[in-house]
């Protein structure tokens, strides 16, 4: 915590920064992230698993809903992240509630819109693009009661405005995310599979899977320890996206300025209550 009362220090940062920022913030509030990132991705996982069982010689089936599921999975995370940003504490009948009224949009665009960009390929690429900032936009900005319904219908034009001409390194961005999470994967499976032979069988191997048994390949490429790996990355990814909305609001907006002046004005607020409080004390004695 910082004199601004913000989780992190707020200046402009590169996309390595925020990745090790991102490493930084969840080692600083391990508790309050992984609980809500486990409340997001319980279900969802449960039904991937639920479903990848089904046919276990289709994992592009089980792709396909991650790539779908990982906004919704994320949402609660999100909205606690946000409040962390400022060490504010809610209640959950109040983050409930956030999550509720924001339930409409999301399902628009982050299921059907997302689903229809998803199924065409060719259009999937706007969502790196331009639909970035969907989340936190319709999760974590202001909005008023009276234009509420209308603002709604405008995530997509803010998100747009927020990608601003950043477009080509939110895409570097979700590609570098792609290779490193690919790499993570690799590395998460063949290091659990290590260390499962060595607890069962007492013998350390390398835990490379033989790739000419179909169904050690499909099992590999979605089977539950997979399936783990993934939805540790979408969680983490789901900070990086959080800690990237806060750099592109800092780049765009100054948003600095307009936490300094909230501070500034909290510390002149809270010294007109002290000298007010003074003669009541006085006269009391």
């Amino acid at each position: 915590m910082i004199g601004d009362r913000a989780l992190i220090l707020v200046r402009e940062r590169s996309v390595l920064d925020i990745l090790d920022l991102a490493l930084e913030v969840i080692r600083t509030r391990p508790g309050p992230i992984a609980a809500s990132a486990l409340v997001g991705i319980a279900p969802c996982a449960i039904v991937d698993y639920w479903v990848s069982t089904l046919d276990p010689e289709a994992p592009a089936i089980w792709w396909l809903l991650l790539l779908i599921q990982a906004p919704w999975s994320t949402a609660v995370l999100t909205v606690v992240l946000g409040d962390l940003m400022f060490a504010r504490k809610r209640r959950a009948r109040e983050v409930v509630k956030t999550l509720a009224r924001a339930i409409g949009p999301l399902l628009f665009y982050q299921f059907f819109l997302r689903t229809l960009l998803l199924a065409t390929w060719l259009f999937g690429i706007l969502i790196p693009l331009q639909l970035s900032f969907l989340n936190t936009v319709i999760l974590l900005e202001p909005r008023h009661k009276e234009r509420k319904q209308r603002r709604s219908f405008q995530a997509i034009r803010r998100s747009s405005t927020l990608s601003g001409d950043r477009g080509a390194d939110l895409f570097a961005l979700w590609i570098s995310q792609i290779a490193f999470g690919a790499l993570f994967l690799v590395c998460f499976r063949i290091a659990v599979g290590s260390l499962w032979n060595l607890i069962l069988r007492g013998t350390l191997t390398t835990g490379i899977p033989d790739f000419d048994d179909e169904a050690v390949t499909m099992d590999f490429l979605s089977g539950p320890i997979t399936q783990i790996g993934a939805w540790i990355l979408v969680a983490f990814y789901g900070v990086t996206q959080f800690l990237t909305y806060i750099d592109q609001r800092i780049r765009l907006e100054g948003w600095a300025v307009e936490l300094s002046l909230r501070e500034v004005g909290r510390a002149l607020e809270e010294d007109g209550r002290d000298r007010l409080d003074l003669p009541t004390v006085s006269r009391s004695r």
